[in-house]
């Protein structure tokens, strides 16, 4: 069932969420003295967040035919 008011609540935290995240990063790197060493701080723990280090058995099975992961198992 389509629902229009969720589709919208979505696409709002879609947006607001990294444009906020992104905001305080960028505030806390300007303010701070050794702005590389966080850069390089930062980086991992997000990827961890963001899943991009998912198993691929634990992924769900419309992602079983991606093509990155066909490509890597071949």
């Amino acid at each position: 069932m389509f629902q229009p008011v969720r589709l919208l609540a979505g696409l709002a935290v879609l947006v607001v969420g990294p444009a906020g995240t992104s905001t305080v990063l960028a505030a806390g790197l300007v303010l701070s003295r050794s702005a590389r060493t966080l850069q390089n701080a930062i980086g991992y723990p997000l990827y961890v967040l963001g899943g991009v280090f998912l198993p691929s058995d634990l992924r769900p099975q419309w992602l079983a035919g991606d093509t990155a992961t066909h490509s890597a198992e071949g």
